[in-house]
């Protein structure tokens, strides 16, 4: 039997074709190996097709939402009537080099339209579909639906309603304690996506939590004067479970989760090593509906001092001209804000006090805030204060603020899709030997 996994808009599936028969003239899809986890690389072909023939390849699937994603792309047979998309560029399509899991991470949505066949879009459910088919002149001539699982065996989803915490924690199999990881995400609030990344995490060995600290479960509706206190919780907690490691636990954060995520290891000496993806170097103020601006954070009771810094005349007048309409109004927005040396020395964030070793991860073309600026800015902090663990930056070129998981779409704007994906594989990757390297730390 072939199978393949997909992650897509927030889910992942696993997918099942039947036997395919060798030597048959008919066309067919094939997929291998027989088994694999999204994330794993796996071989896609074609054959039984005419030889020198153009074949159109497409992908569809559905969300939570009833949004479809689409992608296709077309090949020529060879003398064979076959098609190896691990080795084949395609003719034409939604991606352009030889990529066997090209057809997934190109996915984008259809839009405008709507379908009824609704998915569910968390980690918790553990199956769904996606159609496949091979066409020649408009005409299907191969066709195959795929279902699978989005968490890989014996990885465990706990719900977590403890001691006032609110999130969903990924155990991998197995009695022996963990190495554990909480992971935070951005202005988004919620989980939605972070589940994702937990359930990954728990595929390579991290007990992970995905927590959520706004616009969730009862937690504050802003990102607005959310208390450190609540982390720290989180972090005892995690823990003092026994099947967790009890030597320390990592934070991972995406955007203002990174912000977050260096702020809490700056602050708690028990997270022993920081990944902030798309991260600043600074608190930036809290998001919320109110017209006085509040700070996003705050520790002991006390708000802590966020951006809001005097602007000279010519700023002002720079910040009047913006267009918000351009994708970089974001990110140029912060760049005037950080030429304030007097606002960044009062809002940086001292990194150099982590107990451990961090990990940025950026792209060049961030269309949000300037998190390759910022980065940058993290680790001339880290240098100038002897920071002692092996610290280590990753920047990509023509990648915008959302590096996904590996194989996935990009779902936010910025960068090309292609170097977005190429980013995922090899940042993910790069960062589960990270975390392995930090958990083999001796203090």
């Amino acid at each position: 039997m072939r199978i393949l996994i997909l992650f897509i808009s927030g889910w992942t599936a696993l997918f099942f074709a039947q036997p395919v028969a060798h030597g048959t003239s008919t066309p067919e899809i094939t997929i291998t190996p027989d088994r694999a986890f999204f994330g794993d690389t796996v071989k896609i072909a074609l054959q039984g097709f005419e030889k020198n023939q153009l074949v159109t390849v497409s992908a569809v699937s559905t969300n939570s939402a009833g949004q479809i994603w689409e992608s296709h792309a077309e090949f020529r047979t060879d003398w064979h009537g076959r098609v190896n998309l691990a080795a084949q560029a395609p003719v034409s399509g939604t991606y352009r080099r030889a990529d066997a899991m090209g057809l997934f991470w190109s996915m984008s949505r259809v839009p405008g339209k709507k379908a009824t066949n609704k998915s569910t879009d968390n980690a918790a459910t553990n199956v769904d579909f996606v159609q496949i088919t091979a066409k020649v002149n408009e005409q299907v001539l191969a066709a195959a639906t795929f279902h699978g699982c989005r968490l890989a065996p014996g990885v465990e989803r706990i719900p977590v309603h403890d001691h006032g915490l609110r999130g969903v924690l990924y155990l991998p199999p197995g009695k022996k304690p963990h190495p554990g990881v909480i992971v935070l995400g951005g202005s988004e609030g919620g989980i939605g996506m972070i589940e994702f990344d937990a359930a990954y995490l728990a595929s390579k060995g991290y007990a992970a939590l995905a927590l959520g600290y706004f616009r969730y479960e009862g937690l504050p509706e802003s990102l607005e004067n959310i208390r450190l206190e609540y982390f720290e919780t989180a972090i005892n907690w995690l823990e003092a479970r026994k099947d967790v490691r009890h030597d320390g636990v990592a934070v991972l954060g995406h955007s203002r989760g990174a912000e977050l995520a260096l702020k809490l290891g700056a602050t708690f000496s028990q997270i022993r090593a920081v990944v902030a993806f798309s991260p600043s170097s600074v608190i930036w103020g809290g998001i919320g509906s109110g017209s006085a601006r509040q700070s996003a954070w705050i520790y002991h009771g006390r708000a802590l001092p966020f951006m809001n810094g005097k602007l000279t005349s010519e700023q002002r007048k720079e910040m009047d001209l913006i267009n918000w309409t351009n994708s970089m109004a974001g990110t140029r927005w912060c760049e005037i804000q950080l030429e304030n040396k007097t606002a960044v020395d009062n809002a940086a964030i001292p990194v150099e006090k982590i107990n451990g070793p961090v990990l940025l991860i950026s792209g060049n073309e961030d269309q949000l805030w300037p998190s390759t600026e910022m980065s940058d800015m993290v680790m001339d902090r880290l240098k100038e204060n002897n920071h002692p663990f092996p610290d280590e930056r990753l920047s990509y070129p023509n990648v915008g603020h959302f590096i996904p998981l590996p194989h996935s779409p990009d779902l936010v704007p910025g960068g090309d899709v292609e170097s977005t994906a190429a980013a995922g594989v090899d940042s993910w990757g790069h960062m589960i030997k990270f975390l392995n390297a930090g958990f083999r730390h001796k203090r």
